[in-house]
């Protein structure tokens, strides 16, 4: 079977072009369509990432038995959050008046009006864990609908109330140094000691939290705000929420701890985590204590982290939107880089593992690119019985990485 989410442009909907479900499309035509049939409307909002809409999806979405009581007693609508974020937003905060939690998926049940009167998130397919099945909920709502007209009335109309109250224009924050204070101190009060971060699971990465004290700090020079920055940070990257492979993010983690993260990482996320992570490491105006050095340098390299191109293998990547490898003009028919060249490349277009800036012809070869990193600093290759292996060479066509150097550090007694 085949609905009207076969023609969308967006990759969630089309996700769901072959349910047995009669999804249509976020539209005015939807609603129209249930007050002619005098029936109330589902509106289920998720996004292509999102696990428990799959999961959703796979359970009810796909069942006939339950995609048959949907289309009896419902007019279905289909809403991609990425593609209209202002219908996610809306309905978003009446699912939190409503059931007081949110969440995606989001299962929302409105009036032909657009007026909510039942809101959820994921919802199983049989009763499970006192949480009533998609089945049962669909009778009761059908029934309530019939039975108690009066009542979905009076809650569609308290929730529209509350939803305009939310969308009010924001009053404008006192710029007051008290008021920003307070809320530096209360930040400070709400830090988890123990795991880093703020409150308990299920703990997201607080991107403006940081972002905002760590601008704070450099007002103020305030060493110490800018500290609990650097400890949020710093328990995310030794956390399971930072993927030491491929780089990144994901969305949140379901302890308080930042060991078992929710496998989804999004773009938006990453983001705004890279904009704190640029602040974070680069702050204006705050004297660094002793130590702070070396954080600042750990800070600076996990940036590029977060911006790795996961098309190639870990030990050949290089930050997304960096230049290639920059060539050095010198000759490759010379005896002495013979042995440091690979066969067949053509003259001048051997990479240079040491200077940054493409050299002139009229500047002449690299002066250190004939070195041997595995002899002292300054004899060439020809002094060499045997060509350096790949293996620990700075030569970027290495196929394997060069270990990591590991410092011993006395005990001091």
């Amino acid at each position: 079977m085949v609905n009207r989410l076969s023609d969308s442009d967006s990759t969630y909907l089309l996700q769901h072009a072959g349910d047995p479900v009669d999804w249509w499309p976020f539209c005015p035509e939807a609603f129209a369509e249930a007050g002619r049939r005098d029936v109330p409307v589902l509106v289920s909002i998720g996004y292509a990432a999102c696990h428990w809409c799959h999961v959703m999806a796979r359970e009810s979405f796909s069942d006939p038995e339950i995609a048959d009581l949907m289309n009896r007693h419902l007019v279905c609508v289909k809403v991609d959050r990425e593609q209209h974020p202002d219908i996610d937003a809306l309905y978003m905060q009446a699912t939190i008046a409503l059931s007081g939690h949110g969440g995606w998926p989001m299962t929302v049940f409105t009036d032909p009006e657009g007026r909510p009167f039942h809101a959820d998130t994921y919802v199983p397919p049989a009763d499970r864990q006192g949480r009533p099945g998609m089945p049962r909920l669909i009778r009761a709502v059908a029934e309530t609908w019939r039975s108690r007209r009066g009542e979905v009335a009076d809650m569609g109309a308290k929730v529209r109330a509350m939803m305009e109250l939310h969308t009010a224009p924001v009053r404008p924050v006192p710029s007051d140094t008290g008021v920003l204070d307070r809320i530096v101190s209360a930040l400070a009060d709400a830090e988890d000691l123990r795991n880093g971060g703020f409150g308990g699971a299920p703990k997201f990465p607080p991107s403006a939290t940081l972002l905002g004290l760590t601008r704070r700090a450099e007002r103020t020079g305030d060493g110490s705000t800018h500290a609990l920055v650097g400890r949020t940070i710093e328990a995310m990257l030794r956390g399971g929420i930072f993927d030491q492979i491929a780089g990144g993010f994901a969305r949140y983690t379901v302890d308080a701890a930042w060991r078992t993260p929710h496998f989804e990482k999004m773009l938006d996320d990453n983001a705004l985590l890279l904009r704190a992570l640029s602040a974070h490491a680069t702050p204006r105006g705050i004297r660094w204590r002793p130590g702070r050095r070396s954080r600042r340098r750990s800070s600076s390299s996990r940036i590029s982290a977060v911006t790795t191109d996961c098309s190639r293998p870990p030990w050949t990547r290089t930050p997304t939107g960096s230049r290639e490898r920059p060539t050095c003009t010198r000759d490759s028919g010379s005896p002495r880089l013979s042995a440091r060249i690979p066969p067949g490349t053509p003259t001048g277009s051997v990479p240079c593992s040491v200077w940054t800036t493409p050299r002139s012809p009229e500047a002449g070869p690299c002066p250190r690119c004939t070195v041997n990193p595995r002899t002292p600093r300054g004899s060439s290759v020809s002094d060499v019985a045997s060509p350096p292996p790949a293996h620990g060479t700075r030569n970027p066509d290495a196929t394997r990485p060069r270990p990591r150097r590991v410092r011993r550090w006395r005990r001091q007694h």
